[in-house]
This record gives structure tokens, sequence and C-alpha cells, in this order.
């Protein structure tokens, strides 16, 4: 495998998967508050790079072992990264919900895990579709 082929890849994946899931966080917001009349374009631009470097960060701990593991093994099956999907979401709302965890807020779980979710599978869609690691040709001669 060419693998400064295949690292490329994955960092291309990986931060697609960001922009993924903060186009997804910033449309639901924009559903439920609504949008300012007087948004302009450098507002946007500079929330989708202050939320995208919060969301890069705060996947690392499922991304990481969720891609090597999947690199490891060549698992090209979109289920996996659904599942690491839900599960980071479901991370992602235990850490921002207020302590002591008894009213749970659905608005926000499911803007977490429709976020995580729209991340992995974007992830999944460039990395294993999109850029999908070469095998190298073996030659026939024997």
């Amino acid at each position: 495998m060419n693998w400064p082929g295949r690292l490329l890849a994955v960092v291309t994946a990986y931060g697609c998967a960001v922009i993924g899931a903060v186009l997804a966080l910033i449309v639901l917001f924009s559903i439920t508050q609504g949008v300012s009349d007087g948004a302009q374009a450098s507002e946007f631009l500079i929330m989708v790079a202050f939320f995208g470097s919060v969301a890069a960060i705060y996947a690392l701990p499922v991304a990481v072992p969720t891609i090597v593991l999947n690199e490891w093994k060549c698992w090209r099956h979109w289920t996996v990264y659904g599942v690491a999907g839900l599960l980071l979401g479901l991370l992602l709302t235990a850490a921002f919900t207020e302590i002591p965890y008894r009213d749970i807020n659905f608005e926000l779980a499911g803007t977490m895990i429709v976020s995580s979710l729209t991340g992995a599978m974007t992830y999944w869609l460039v990395a294993w579709k999109l850029l999908p690691p070469r095998v190298p040709l073996q030659s026939s001669a024997g």
C-alpha cells in the first residue's frame, strides 16, 4: 500500500468530515434558532473555522482509534463509521449536559448525534469511496 498517499487521503477525509459536521451543526442551529438578518459571509467563515477546530479536537478520542483500526483491518463498511458517529454524539451529549444529568436535553442530543453522524459518514464516503486505498498490481509472470 502507498502509505504516504493513504495518509493524505485520511487527512483529507478527516478535514471533509469536520467541515460536514460543522455544516450540519450550523444548519441545525439555523433551523432551531433562526438566521440573523445581518449575517455576513465573513461571520459564517469564522464560525466554520472556530467550530471546525473544536470539532476536530473533540472527535479525536473516537475518530483516531476508529480510523487506525479500520485502516489496519481494511474494514470498509459504513456501519462501522455509523456506530462510531453515534457513539461520539452520545459522548458529546454527556460531555455538554449539565450535572447532575437529571434532565435529558433531547435538542442537544439530536444536534450532537446528527452532527457526529454526518462527520463520520462524510469520512467514510471520502476515505473509502472517493479516495479508496490503491492495491499495487501483482505481476502475473511466474
